[in-house]
């Protein structure tokens, strides 16, 4: 799977989910602050990325705050694109 389908799926798994327009899920974006997700919001995007790419992200992945910290957050739509084609190659 190439770069722009990972990015087309992730994009229609937060669109879906946060109801906001493709065009304002940027590599950039962070989905609490920029795209308006709540923590079950975070939650339900991270099992729809598991379950649509076929892997696991860890609870450490997804939910350690040191890693929020230094700027490798899943909850950056660019970061969750990384993940995806680290994980499928």
């Amino acid at each position: 799977m190439d770069e722009q389908e990972i990015r087309q799926k992730l994009t229609r798994i937060i669109v879906d989910e946060l109801r906001v327009k493709e065009s304002e899920v940027t590599d950039n974006a962070r989905l609490y602050e920029d795209l308006g997700a709540d923590s079950i919001d975070y939650v339900t995007i991270i099992d729809d990325v598991e379950k649509t790419f076929g892997f696991t992200i860890h609870d450490d992945e997804a939910f350690d705050q040191e890693v929020f910290a230094h700027g490798k957050s899943l909850n950056i739509v660019g970061n969750l694109i990384e993940l995806v084609k680290e994980r499928l190659n």
